[in-house]
């Protein structure tokens, strides 16, 4: 596996140096870290693990990768903070933070959690109000199929979120798996894991791109 996406990460920063010329160095991708600073979001069932950290850590690693090949990127966040002293304040200003950025992509990062451990899977939700939506969602889960060959989750049209609803650009949220299933939460502990699966990520914007061109 570590070899074959070693040559689909070679590949995809040849393929990005043959479509990055269409958008002149534009391109915009907003990430939002989910969660951060006094909100936590889900949890390991033995409390340790936290969805913010996990999502800060993919989102500022998927950051570099784009930033090296010249995609300019904007972060709701870059380290452990809430961006207001509520939760619904702060989901407010996230948005607000996307819709005044002129991005052409957004990435909401998030781990998921389930009474029942057994239920497990990264998975990539999408408004259905825009066809983009669901191309890049399906994209993003082709790809994450590469590194989870038992995940057969399916990208998903979702409504009543209100970042989902409330978002005006091209984009979709990511759960990156289940913090209350072992398996999951063993490959997010894990450095190459992560850093395989954000590989992945990188490698699915850089298929988007070629397909907007």
């Amino acid at each position: 596996m570590l070899f074959i996406l070693g040559i689909l990460f070679s590949l995809s920063l040849i393929r990005f140096k043959l479509v990055a010329d269409n958008f002149n160095n534009t391109f915009i991708i907003y990430i939002d870290p989910g969660h951060g600073g006094f909100d936590g979001g889900c949890t390991s069932l033995d409390k340790v693990y936290k969805e913010k950290d996990i999502t800060l850590e993919i989102s500022l690693l998927l950051s570099s990768y784009l930033r090296s090949s010249g995609i300019i990127v904007k972060l709701t966040r870059e380290n452990d903070i809430s961006l207001a002293g509520t939760k619904k304040e702060d989901i407010y200003k996230r948005v607000d933070l996307i819709n005044k950025s002129n991005a052409n992509l957004y990435l909401s990062i998030h781990a998921n959690s389930f009474p029942s451990s057994i239920v497990s899977g990264a998975q990539v939700f999408y408004n259905s109000n825009n066809d983009n939506n669901k191309k890049i969602a399906e994209i993003l889960t082709n790809k994450i199929h590469l590194i989870d060959r038992s995940n057969n989750r399916t990208a998903l049209p979702i409504k009543n979120k209100y970042l989902v609803d409330n978002v005006n650009i091209t984009g979709c949220p990511i759960e990156v798996g289940f913090l209350t299933n072992i398996n999951d939460l063993d490959k997010l502990k894990n450095k190459n894991y992560i850093s395989d699966f954000v590989q992945l990520l990188y490698i699915g914007i850089v298929e988007y791109l070629d397909y907007l061109k």
